[in-house]
């Protein structure tokens, strides 16, 4: 298992260098994109999209934000979803006998860590200030290491987190009720972390999309590695039975 932790993360962090043309067009667009939020948007939408309570929106907002508040209202939380959801996976794999399900369980869990591991001391390398410290949002502090958590914004590791969390599940399992409640517990993580004023929106776009990409990367590894798996075709003709084997 260690092992294959260590395959796999390796397989992860060299992604980038496999990169198509076509991926690297996708990463330009994303981060113009977030550049933009950087320079115009974030202020725009944490001083008028959600600070005044008679907005439309703002109204949505909180309530969306009530399906996520849980989940964020500490750092532990994060490592409950994961331990939660994993464990469920794995008991019920055991007890219903399911390959598939076991599987998962071990995916959940390495997009996770993983999720952690390179996300993390970005938040220090970055050291973003948060919405909160009324700092806007161009203050970054590069290199600083700082032990504030005020100045741990970007990215959104809550956001990060639960997108590598449940996008496994949801790529595991193609069914709307899963889709469903994952989607819209995401959208309410996404919009609390703004809400409530602990990330700016390109944070949590950062965020989401990188957990999204890490767990889309070990899902497609893990079906790269079933197809090179053995095969046996037992075959007859005229004068010969036998089996053939063939490395896909």
């Amino acid at each position: 298992m260690l092992k294959t932790i260590k395959e796999d993360f390796k397989y992860v962090v060299l992604s980038p260098l496999r990169m198509s043309k076509k991926d690297r067009l996708k990463l330009v667009l994303i981060s113009g994109i977030t550049s933009g939020f950087i320079f115009y948007y974030d202020d725009k939408i944490n001083n008028e999209y959600f600070r005044y309570e008679s907005q439309y929106f703002n109204t949505v907002g909180k309530n969306i934000t009530e399906i996520g508040r849980v989940y964020g209202r500490s750092n532990d939380r994060v490592f409950f979803l994961c331990s939660g959801i994993s464990i469920s996976l794995y008991l019920g794999s055991k007890i219903l006998k399911d390959k598939k399900m076991l599987k998962t369980s071990y995916l959940v869990s390495e997009s996770f860590i993983f999720s952690l591991i390179i996300l993390g001391p970005t938040k220090l390398i970055s050291g973003r200030s948060r919405p909160y410290m009324n700092n806007g949002s161009k203050d970054f502090n590069f290199l600083a290491f700082s032990q504030d958590k005020g100045l741990r914004s970007m990215p959104s590791i809550h956001t990060s987190s639960a997108f590598a969390i449940l996008t496994v599940i949801v790529k595991q399992y193609d069914y709307w009720w899963v889709k469903l409640p994952s989607y819209l517990f995401l959208s309410g993580v996404a919009i609390q972390r703004i809400h409530d004023r602990e990330h700016w929106a390109s944070d949590v776009i950062v965020g989401g999309l990188s957990g999204y990409t890490m767990a889309n990367i070990l899902i497609k590894n893990d079906t790269k590695k079933k197809s090179k798996r053995l095969s046996f075709h037992p075959f007859i003709s005229r004068n010969r039975i036998g089996v053939s084997i063939t490395l896909n």
